[in-house]
């Protein structure tokens, strides 16, 4: 991001730079045909599958999404706290298992075959970089990066491989870009990461899109934890250049 010479800014992958939704709802849909869970792919299906999306931590919940969706067709996702949700889950975990098993099969299978076509079912959120900290996995997000036209060297990318804990793989960045962990800025679409990373004095800040609410958003908002504006990169780059010198933000307390 242009206009910052001190500090670091970490981007998280998934909901963020790179937008999944679409790839994670076609294989679900293969995945629930192996299964006979009597899902049939339709607009309205997956405009259901994306309201779902900000309740969804892991790909097991995916299953419990097609399966509210097919038990209340109406369903507001929109309403359902995420405890609520997690609740659902539970009934599902013997049956959530089969389905990732058949949901990451048909994912491998595509990446191996056709893998233009797995990437061409990702879009890209606006294209910008300096360090990455994700749990998708390193080959996957080099992939993607490079369909998106970003070039980042593979030492900034902390991905699954290295951790799955996000706070670690912000310390790894912290030894690696050699500056301080308060002078991290760390971009994340979901907001329970966003408190994480504050609670170890990274600032956060959220983006109004990827898996969070508008109500998600307006909750982090109260702790602290701004959203950025992507139509207005000159303006939130200074925002974030701000957050940067200011040792204090993003500390809870």
């Amino acid at each position: 991001m242009a206009g910052i010479k001190e500090g670091v800014v970490a981007f998280d992958f998934d909901g963020v730079i790179g937008d999944s939704v679409y790839e994670c709802y076609v294989q679900s849909i293969k995945a629930a045909k192996d299964l006979n869970i009597g899902v049939n792919a339709s607009k309205k299906l997956e405009e259901k599958f994306r309201e779902g999306r900000p309740l969804i931590t892991k790909a097991e919940h995916f299953y419990t999404i097609l399966r509210l969706i097919k038990e209340h067709p109406e369903i507001n996702f929109e309403m359902m706290s995420q405890a609520r949700f997690d609740a659902e889950f539970k009934k599902d975990v013997k049956r959530a298992e089969q389905f990732l098993e058949r949901f990451y099969h048909h994912r491998a299978e595509m990446r191996k075959i056709s893998p233009r076509e797995w990437t061409a079912l990702q879009k890209s959120f606006p294209r910008i970089a300096r360090f990455i900290a994700t749990t998708k996995n390193q080959t996957a997000v080099v992939e993607l990066l490079k369909r998106y036209g970003i070039h980042l060297p593979e030492s900034h990318i902390l991905s699954k491989d290295f951790s799955k804990d996000k706070n670690e793989q912000l310390k790894e960045i912290s030894k690696r870009a050699r500056v301080p962990v308060n002078q991290i800025v760390l971009v994340e679409d979901a907001v329970k990461q966003a408190q994480k990373a504050r609670s170890m004095g990274a600032k956060a800040v959220i983006v109004p899109y990827g898996y969070s609410t508008a109500k998600q958003r307006r909750e982090a908002k109260k702790e602290g934890i701004p959203s950025l504006n992507p139509g207005s990169r000159k303006k939130e780059s200074k925002k974030i250049s701000r957050m940067i010198r200011q040792g204090r933000v993003g500390r809870r307390g």
